[in-house]
Order: structure tokens, then sequence, then C-alpha cells
């Protein structure tokens, strides 16, 4: 059964630049367009439309001719023929996972896609007590890599651009104005404004170095929610499933399995001040300043003109341009107050139309496994004492050496006790239960009359019950609700032409003794007992 790997995110607009400045990548010069939005960012927007028809980041297909500048910076890295299209970043329903490996996690190439929504559960990836290796699990849910770089400096004064602000970019050139979020240490007297916004956050001994943060092979997750994540975190990753891990029926704690792929904590921020969105075209402003824009921004403090994206409900009153861009799609009653986009926890999914939906709340911080995710197990004790459990495919469990207890679970399970004094417990399903060497024990979930039992042979019988249908072999003692039984109590020997000694059960028997000198006990309950040719003893019992 497939498991979800989908981790909290908040489904934006997130669209291409087709306007600004050209990026210039010759070095930080402090030159007219340093630090502007350029062309080719990938900028988020809590509305409905895509403000000044710039184009949504859903990986269309587009001429290059028509679209000349942009491709000069992003040329085929997300795929088009090269001679006359290219292709945009393609977000939709998608994480943004930056470009680069950070220490310990995989390579990530701009352009590339990776991940999955779900994954199914294989026996590797499960604890040695259910037969497996620990091999982690990939909690990557659908991705693309791109490039995220952070402004250096402000630039316009307080409500424009603020140095601390992390950009999502298409291109591979690092913009002048900017340095990629790579981690690197930086000489607080060479950057002494980038210094006051980040401090130590991100590293650094704060006399003369700081650093910056590092998202390489990471996506940008919002500060707070339900686990109060800290700005400058670094959580998630590929997770390891233990025997805590486990189901309870599987002798786990069924304990919660963290769900975040690699992300590091950032301030998602919406602009509350500056200029109203154009939805009918125009030229997107390089300084970036218009109303309802989602940023990220790696710095403690509030820049003017922002407000948190903490899903706080907010006045119509003092905020008619913002209520008239979100309305209540966030949240509100849209009579006195709105709500705020909330990323507490979140990261940002992009906008793809019959997908998802603007403002779509989506994935969950952790799963709980539960044995109908399980595989089909394989599981072969050692020599000591132990529980082995099946989840709720066919499973084969080996007791081996030791006093085991064997529980299958559902499904059609085949538990082999091997040597020792094991506990089987097939649970639901068609089950074959073998007990081996030593006195071996069946459990049943019912009381005795609810089971239909058939002596196959010496040493087998057929119980069909509640449980399922299960062949039963070299097991001597059988407990169910109401009482412990033995093989012979269970099913009467079976009758030959010859001299015969046969006993019933406790419940109501019927026995045919056939031909042959025989002796028969029906024990307990109301039972017919026929002897048939012979000279015979006929036993009542009680």
């Amino acid at each position: 059964m497939p498991v979800s790997n989908l981790q909290p995110t908040l489904t934006i607009t997130q669209y291409v630049a087709l306007s600004g400045f050209f990026p210039i990548s010759d070095s930080f010069t402090g030159a007219p367009g340093d630090g502007y939005y350029t062309i080719g960012m990938i900028r988020g927007f809590a509305g409905t439309f895509d403000p000044y028809a710039d184009l949504y980041a859903n990986g269309q297909t587009v001429s290059i001719s028509q679209y000349a500048p942009l491709y000069a910076i992003i040329g085929t890295t997300y795929g088009g023929d090269g001679r006359t299209t290219f292709n945009l970043p393609n977000l939709g329903d998608r994480l943004a996972v930056s470009e680069g490996s950070g220490p310990g996690l995989p390579a990530y190439s701009s352009g590339a896609v990776f991940g999955a929504g779900a994954f199914n559960l294989l026996q590797t990836n499960l604890p040695p007590s259910s037969g497996g290796s620990a091999t982690q699990i990939d909690n990557n849910q659908p991705s693309l890599a791109t490039q995220y770089i952070i402004r250096i400096a402000d630039y316009f004064g307080d409500s424009t651009l603020h140095a601390g602000e992390v950009v999502q970019y298409a291109g591979a050139r690092t913009p002048n104005g900017y340095f990629d979020c790579d981690g690197r240490a930086l000489s607080i007297s060479q950057f002494p404004e980038l210094f006051t916004v980040l401090g130590t956050t991100y590293g650094g001994d704060g006399v003369t170095t700081f650093n910056l943060p590092d998202l390489r092979g990471r996506s940008a997750i919002g500060a707070g929610g339900p686990a109060a994540f800290a700005l400058g975190q670094q959580i998630g990753g590929d997770s390891t499933i233990t025997l805590a891990n486990m189901p309870v029926n599987m002798g786990g704690s069924g304990q919660p399995v963290d769900n975040y792929g690699a992300g590091l904590v950032l301030n998602y921020l919406i602009r509350t001040e500056g200029l109203y969105p154009q939805q009918d075209g125009g030229t997107s402003p390089a300084e970036g300043n218009f109303i309802g824009e989602i940023i990220l921004y790696a710095g403690t403090d509030l820049p003017a003109g922002f407000a948190r994206c903490d899903g706080s409900l907010v006045d119509i009153a003092s905020n008619t341009a913002l209520f008239s861009i979100l309305g209540v799609d966030y949240g509100g009653d849209g009579f006195n107050t709105f709500q705020l986009p909330d990323f507490s926890g979140r990261s940002a999914l992009g906008y793809q139309p019959g997908v998802n939906q603007i403002a779509e709340q989506a994935g969950s911080p952790t799963f709980t496994l539960t044995s109908a995710d399980m595989p089909p197990l394989n599981i072969v004790g050692g020599a000591g004492d132990e529980p082995l459990y099946g989840g709720d495919q066919a499973d084969l469990i080996q007791g081996n050496d030791g006093n085991d207890t064997l529980t299958g679970n559902a499904g059609d399970d085949q538990l082999n006790g091997g040597q020792g004094t094991d506990v089987l417990i097939g649970g639901g399903g068609n089950d074959t239960l073998s007990g081996g060497l030593g006195a071996d024990t069946a459990r049943y979930s019912g009381s005795r009359d609810q089971y239909v039992i058939t002596r196959i042979d010496a040493d087998s019988l057929s119980i069909t019950g509640p449980d399922g249908v299960d062949v039963v072999n070299e097991v001597e003692t059988f407990v169910f609700d109401d009482g412990a039984f033995t093989f012979q109590q269970l099913a009467p020997s079976v009758p030959t032409q010859g001299d015969d000694v046969l006993d019933g059960t406790e419940a109501a028997d019927t026995i045919d003794a056939l031909g042959g000198n025989d002796t028969v006990n029906g024990l307990g309950g109301d039972d017919l007992l026929i002897g048939g040719a012979g000279n015979d003893t006929l036993n009542g019992g009680d």
C-alpha cells in the first residue's frame, strides 16, 4: 500500500519574470542594476492571477524568438530543442529545491526533476527485527532543482529591496548584487549590512565572519508551525524506520516517521505596501515592490512594508488593497477580517491549473505506519527466543531455534516454528501453521464453537472460523478464548477397518468406528457413537 511522501505545503502562484534588468554576472560592483529583480527570477504571489502577464512556472514550451532575453539566461536547462523552443521551469505541484549538494545530501543540477508523491515500502526499509536492513526512505516529494541566491545589500531604502532576501533564480550564473545560498563564510567588515541582518544564525564566529544560509539540496520551510521551527534550523532528509516506528500489532510503538525532505527554515513574508499588481500586462517593477508578493527572508527582523506569512487574521478596513488581492482564499470572514497565507512549517508549492488550487494546504509532517503498508515479508528468526511479526500480505515467517512467538496478522501466511516451544498466531487470512519440533501452541481469537475443525491426517488439522481457513501441522496445543485443547481433543482419530482407539472432543461429536474391535471415547458433549462391525466398546463420556 503506497505511503504518502507529501510534506506540509501551501500552493501559491509562481512565475518567471519576463521584464526587469538583464542580469550581469561579472562581479559585485555596486553598479546600477545590482541587487534588482531581474529577468529569469522565479517570484511568488499570493493572488490568483499572474501579475504583469509574466509566465507561470509550469514547464511551458515557448518560442526562442519571442523570449530571446529569457532564453539567453536559462537556455535548455528545463527542456526544449534549443533551436526554436525552450521550456520554462515546471514548479507546478512541485517543491523547489536548491541546486548543489549540501553536507550529507545528494547533488542536484538546475533543471533536475526528482521525488515522488508516494512510495511503497520494501522489506529492506524495515528494521532487522522485521527482516530488513534499515535502508533509508527517500523523503523527496516531486521536486525541481533551481538556484537560490541571497541579496547582499539594501537598495532604494527600507521599503523595497532588502539585504537578506532569498530569491529563486532560473538561470545558471549568479547576478551581481547576490551570492549563492551555499553556506559560505563572509567577512563582517566587508559585508556589514548583510551581517546586521543575518548575524550568526547560519554560522560564523560573529567576530570576523558570518555564514550565508546553505540551501544546497534543500527546500525552504517556513519558521514556526506545530514543531516551532527556528530560523536557520536544518530539518528533514531521508528517514530511517526503527522498531519504535513499526505498528503496535507488529511489535513496535507506532511512533510517527518524519515526512520532511531536507529543508532549511526561513521566513516567508508577504508585501503589504507598494504598487498594485497589474493583471493585464505591463512591466513588473525591477525593484519588485508590489502588494501580495511572497518573498523568502533570511533575517530575524521584519522589514518595513511586509507581514509574516503566519496565517494571522488582519483587518479589512486597514488593508483594502491586499484584501482585494487575497479575498478569503486563505481564511477570514470576508466582512471584517481576512487571513494571510500560513507558511508556518510549510514550503511553497507551485500552482498547476487543474491539479491544485491557490491557497491549498497539503501534506503532513509525519506518517504513521500500519501493517497494511507492509510488503510481503520473509523473516527468519535466530537462535534466541523472539517475537516475529508479519504484516497484512502473504508472509513467510520461520522461527528456527528458540522458543518463538510468530504472528502473521492479516494475509495468507506461512508460519514455521522450527525447533523449540513456539506459539503460532496466524491472524486473519488462510494460513499454514507448522509447529515443527517441540511442544507448540496455536492461538485463535474466537471461542472453540466458532470453528469447524477437520482432521487431515495423523498430525494435521484444517481449522475454519473467523480468522480464515488454516492448515495446522505438528502443533500440540490449541488455545481459544474459552480454553486450551490438545490435538486429540480437537479432532478424533481417523477410523479404519481395523482395531482403533478413537477419542472425541469436548464438543458434540459423531464418530463411526467402521470395522474392527474398536474403543470409542466420546468425552464431553452430546455425542453419537457408532461402533460398526466387530466387538466395540463405546464410552459416551460426560
